[in-house]
């Protein structure tokens, strides 16, 4: 049913919210057309895009702009373009709450909320993605690439890719304590690509492998390798992508899948989702050191430093030159993110023998020992990550992840129509 809309120089109207001269219908009763003593005007279809609504004086009825879809980014541009913003900063990604406030007080109406739903579609046959992988599953932003028969390699287990896709729902549960769905919201359009985001028009993908590189011939993880799988080079080029999740045969243990799961997913979201998705974090979050001049100053540099120089992250055996060499540096913030996820999330119980040391103090492995020693890394995490990513249940991994590759995914797809 349309939503009504009125022009009304007058007072308020019960069962209406009011923007300036605008009248807004807001209650389920039925309209009349002159309910109020004012005309009433269906407004444009709101399921396919974002909505402003204000009067128009010229002629006394009212006003519309509409997107063509409904990513947070075209809310953002739609509101950045409006005549009335000229010559103001502009709204960042992720400032949607903002962006609304000020509509509302320039007495504008706006049909945008954030929302709380992600698409997270079923496994399926795909051959697109290159002639490594035969199947693909999209889950919250992220496309998860499985690798079929292929190399003298068995085919991953359709039940494996589901946990790890289930592992992704879990970190990004829009009902999750602390989340911001406004900034969630980014992270998810961030993974996706969408424009204006930091690495727009290159969705993320999360390539998912039996064994390691080395048991399939060719070995797609290499140069000369990959050139031999039809389209896997087109892949790369037209996604963003990092670490692989491997699956091992079904010999390890429930918790060492976890700490493997989780470690290498960590990777994939703070490399494509934590650098974007909250205000300020495409400055502050920006990994990308050998691309950034001023790698040296951003609060992720700065807060790394900090724990390296109280002997409590210590990179040497892969980065001991990250203070000076950005692509160190690049490799080095990738596992300091992990890590500090991990201790704020108090994960150790999964590494063998609780302790990562002395990579990683063991003093660091709960939110109050980083608060004491890397104070730096504790306001990061609780400014960017926290906002946007979802600690799951130790109890849920535990059924999801068991001995000898027992336990159920549970991922169940969802849509938002």
């Amino acid at each position: 049913m349309p939503r009504p809309f009125a022009y009304n120089s007058g007072a308020q109207i019960p069962g209406t919210l009011k923007f300036g001269n605008l009248s807004v219908g807001a209650s389920t009763r039925k309209w009349n057309s002159r309910y109020g003593g004012v005309r009433w005007f269906n407004g444009p279809v709101e399921s396919t895009g974002w909505v402003l609504g204000f009067a128009r004086e010229d002629n006394r009825q009212p006003g519309f702009i509409r997107t063509d879809s409904k990513g947070g980014y075209d809310f953002i541009s739609m509101v950045n373009n409006l005549s009335g913003r000229r010559g103001m900063t502009r709204f960042l990604n992720g400032e949607t709450t903002a962006a609304k406030s000020w509509l509302n007080s320039n007495e504008f109406w706006t049909n945008w909320a954030p929302t709380d739903c992600y698409v997270a579609k079923a496994l399926g046959a795909d051959a697109s993605n290159g002639a490594v992988f035969d199947r693909s599953i999209s889950v919250n932003g992220m496309l998860l690439v499985v690798a079929g028969a292929v190399g003298g390699q068995l085919a991953v287990p359709d039940e494996w890719a589901k946990k790890v896709a289930r592992s992704y729902q879990l970190i990004t549960d829009p009902n999750g304590a602390g989340i911001n769905l406004a900034y969630q919201n980014n992270l998810i359009e961030t993974l996706l690509g969408y424009p204006n985001t930091v690495h727009a028009g290159l969705p993320t993908s999360q390539r998912i492998g039996y064994g390691s590189g080395d048991d399939y011939t060719p070995n797609w993880l290499t140069e000369a390798g990959a050139a031999q799988y039809a389209g896997y080079v087109q892949f790369l080029d037209s996604h963003v992508q990092n670490d692989m999740v491997w699956y091992s045969g079904g010999t390890t243990t429930g918790d060492q899948d976890i700490e493997s799961v989780f470690e290498h997913i960590f990777h994939t979201i703070h490399l494509f989702g934590i650098y974007g998705a909250v205000p300020g974090s495409e400055v502050e979050m920006n990994w990308q050191a050998t691309l950034n001049p001023n790698w040296q100053t951003t609060e992720l540099h700065l807060a790394m430093a900090q724990a390296i120089n109280n002997n409590m992250y210590n990179p040497s055996d892969y980065a001991p030159n990250w203070a000076t060499d950005p692509e160190q540096a690049e490799l080095a913030y990738k596992e300091y993110t992990y890590l500090l996820n991990w201790g704020m999330w108090e994960m150790s119980t999964f590494w063998d023998g609780g302790s990562l040391a002395p990579e990683w103090n063991d003093i660091m492995r709960t939110p109050s020992g980083i608060q004491a020693n890397n104070l730096l890394g504790y306001t990061l995490f609780n400014d960017y990550f926290a906002p946007v990513l979802s600690k799951p249940s130790f109890t849920t991994l535990r059924t999801i992840f068991q001995d000898n590759d027992g336990g159920v995914s549970g991922y169940v797809p969802k849509s938002c129509s």
